[in-house]
């Protein structure tokens, strides 16, 4: 009951044991032929299987000859099937920023009245590696005892399950893939249970991306904002006061000091995906303005950390000088003249104010002469 045959021989020292073998999951078998010498006995040894835990009672009939009848049943043996352990998967956190860490907790369980030794599994990482770092947990025995980083196939050995009770091994892993990346472990063996159990649950981990720029602009005025990210200018022929960035995520976590290069005295935005920083009006310079994607002024979404191109742009302001050859003379003057009657020209706007009139000329007059190389 609750076991079968496993295929193989029938042994043992008893003569003319019919049959001599079974096929494999027999569960009714008969038995003739034998020859039990005088005063002595003999053994018929099979072997049989199960995949029912627990403690599994089994007794046979009594025996007949040609020269008796049946005699009494035999004892009551029983056989405890030890079932093998169960595994379980677990990230912390479930999403991590691209590059980020994550704990692995695989908890294993024993529901037997008995301890489990030398427990095995694998783990294959897919899209993701191990963090350099120790394994940890509460199952005793486990090797190996830490990682490099950087590894995917991974396999445990040595562990100590205890009785009746779960314990686990604990590690780190890290990837760059963005999105779900689904992981699971292979099924449990031990030195009591041969066969591995059930392969672990899916455990899912999300790998997000930080915020990247989309355009960076600068202030040249109350009606004026030029994108530095499609621009093909040397010279930036306005007043420069602030600098405005527009992100591809909301943006969490930034401040006056995310933006280096100048000295900025305003800052806005924080919880949308535009910053705007403002400072003192800029005609001749320059200025190797850089937003902070590290450290205590990085600029975060709840992705992670600002990546990608177009994060530092050097500005090098001359207002005035529409033509972008460095240097403010009659040239300058000509052309913004003349765009007063021609179709709006934001080089010419050198007041930023949004049309191009006398004022912008005289700005121009004002500047003559000066340069920036």
């Amino acid at each position: 009951t609750n076991m079968s045959t496993a295929a193989g021989s029938v042994t043992g020292t008893c003569t003319g044991t019919t049959p001599s073998s079974f096929s494999g999951g027999q569960t009714a078998l008969s038995f003739t032929g034998i020859n039990i010498p005088i005063s002595g006995s003999c053994t018929v040894i099979f072997s049989v299987t199960s995949s029912t835990p627990g403690v599994q009672p089994n007794s046979t009939s009594g025996v007949t000859t040609a020269q008796v009848s049946a005699g009494s049943v035999s004892n009551t043996a029983n056989l405890t099937v030890l079932a093998a352990p169960t595994i379980a998967k677990a990230f912390n956190p479930t999403s991590i920023a691209s590059g980020g860490t994550s704990v692995v907790t695989l908890t294993l369980t024993n529901s037997n009245a008995s301890a489990l030794t030398g427990g095995a599994f694998t783990d294959t990482l897919t899209n993701m590696s191990t963090a350099a770092g120790s394994v940890t947990g509460t199952c005793t025995g486990t090797t190996p005892t830490s990682f490099s980083g950087g590894q995917t196939a991974l396999s445990f050995t040595g562990i100590n399950i205890p009785t009746s009770a779960s314990c686990t091994v604990i590690f780190s892993v890290t990837s760059t893939n963005l999105g779900g990346n689904n992981n699971q472990t292979s099924g449990v063996t031990t030195t009591q249970t041969s066969t591995a159990g059930s392969v672990s649950n899916i455990a899912t981990l999300t790998v997000t991306s930080g915020p990247t720029v989309v355009s960076y602009n600068v202030i040249c005025g109350t009606a004026c904002q030029y994108n530095m990210v499609t621009s093909s200018r040397v010279h930036l022929p306005w007043q420069i006061t602030g600098v405005q960035v527009v992100f591809s995520q909301v943006i969490t976590s930034a401040n006056v000091n995310s933006l280096t290069g100048v000295s900025a005295s305003g800052f806005s935005g924080l919880g949308t995906n535009t910053l705007t920083w403002t400072f003192t009006g800029v005609t001749n310079g320059n200025l190797a303005t850089a937003l902070a994607t590290t450290g205590g002024n990085a600029i975060q979404s709840a992705g992670g950390a600002l990546s990608g191109s177009n994060t530092s742009f050097g500005l090098k302001i001359l207002q005035g000088d529409m033509n972008d050859d460095g240097v403010v003379n009659a040239s300058d003057l000509v052309l913004v003249n003349n765009a007063r009657s021609q179709a709006y020209n934001i080089f010419a706007d050198i007041n930023g104010d949004g049309v191009v009139n006398t004022a912008d000329v005289l700005v121009v007059q004002h500047q003559l002469g000066q340069s920036n190389h």
